[in-house]
């Protein structure tokens, strides 16, 4: 027979870590671990060729958006803050209208940076976005 016991402990800064043991004829194995806490930040997809939509699913409050954006053949990237939605089940669902007055049409590379009461999770990759693309 196996035995399993899984205790949770939540510690400082949101640190949340699990202690499992695990119990057979064999002998015991006690092991902690440190259960996901960051933002996790879904595609980016366009709407329209200035409006942006992603979602963002943090089971810890959401402090900070960004969305870092540059010309594919800028090296320098600039980053644009964006407001903080209403929570809905531990999803945020975020539509960004980039200005044209600050970003020209064109073909752009984009990532986004949530920080939550964790800590900051930035999108895997860089997408690439057409400003000004009717869709």
């Amino acid at each position: 027979m196996v035995s399993i016991c899984l205790y949770v402990c939540v510690c400082v800064r949101a640190c949340v870590r699990a202690y499992v043991r695990a119990e057979n004829p064999y002998g015991t194995h006690e092991r902690s671990i440190k259960l996901v806490q960051y933002p996790v930040i879904d595609t980016l997809k366009p709407v329209n060729g200035t409006t942006f939509r992603w979602t963002i699913t943090s089971h810890l409050p959401l402090e900070q958006i960004e969305l870092n954006i540059k010309e594919r053949s800028e090296k320098n990237w600039g980053n644009v803050s964006i407001p903080v939605p209403e929570v809905t089940n531990h999803s945020y669902d975020v539509e960004y209208v980039m200005s044209t007055d600050s970003y020209r049409p064109g073909n752009y590379s984009a990532t986004i940076r949530a920080k939550n009461s964790a800590e900051w999770r930035e999108s895997e990759d860089a997408q690439e976005i057409e400003l000004g693309k009717c869709y």
